[in-house]
């Protein structure tokens, strides 16, 4: 990768770490948080939160490469690629989800106030802009595209075990079922889980064809 592609990432990883911290403050502090949102740690139950954090973390730790490499002039680390590609498949996931389900059943508007204008919007697609700009992966791998799915698939289990265990409903009333995707019925949860399975493979393959670098010369560092 060039340096001046170093560079532009390093700027992006910098801007999205700051977004991530930024947007999680007012939703953490209950600061205009928008629909599916609360204050505190409870905000870390929603894959939004979760993905975006996961996004923050993965940014942070790429500039730290990234600056290794320009003050070496070496090419940072091959893994990079695989933590990015899966930074930006989770918040793209959460990205679509918000346009395809939850905006039309629940209203667009509250999905974009806040601290979600950031999660379900700028955050996802500054993101995957930066990835594709800079053809991010050094190759296209089947390995990367299994790792781009683990965030979504580590929050299902999360999320289908709290269902299988606790039920739909909570003690204090609450629906367990934070997205609705079962509509009140638990027996949808094998459907709705090989529908959230096949959209995360989905997904992950065309983040990580999007971002891979088509110049077959390109050596990894």
């Amino acid at each position: 990768m060039t340096r001046k592609r170093t560079i532009f990432l390093l700027i992006a990883d910098l801007l999205l770490a700051f977004l991530v911290a930024y947007a999680w403050r007012r939703m953490f502090t209950g600061y205009e948080g928008g629909l599916f949102s609360s204050r505190g740690l409870r905000s870390l139950r929603y894959f939004t939160v979760d993905s975006n954090l996961f996004m923050g973390l993965c940014c942070v730790i790429c500039a730290i490469t990234e600056i290794r490499s320009l003050l070496r002039g070496t090419c940072f680390p091959a893994w990079t690629d695989a933590l990015r590609c899966a930074g930006v498949t989770g918040v793209m996931i959460t990205f679509l989800v918000v346009l395809a389900f939850l905006g039309p059943v629940f209203g667009f508007s509250g999905m974009y106030t806040g601290a979600n204008l950031y999660f379900h919007g700028i955050i996802p697609i500054l993101a995957f802009l930066s990835f594709i700009l800079t053809r991010s992966l050094r190759q296209f791998s089947p390995v990367r595209v299994a790792v781009g799915m683990l965030p979504m698939l580590a929050y299902g289990v999360y999320y289908a075990g709290n269902l299988l265990l606790n039920g739909l409903t909570a003690p204090d009333g609450r629906s367990n079922d934070w997205y609705g995707f079962l509509g009140g019925d638990l027996s949808r949860f094998p459907f709705a889980l090989l529908i959230l399975i096949l959209a995360d493979l989905a997904i992950s393959f065309g983040v990580c064809l999007a971002g891979s670098c088509r110049k077959k010369n390109h050596k990894e560092g």
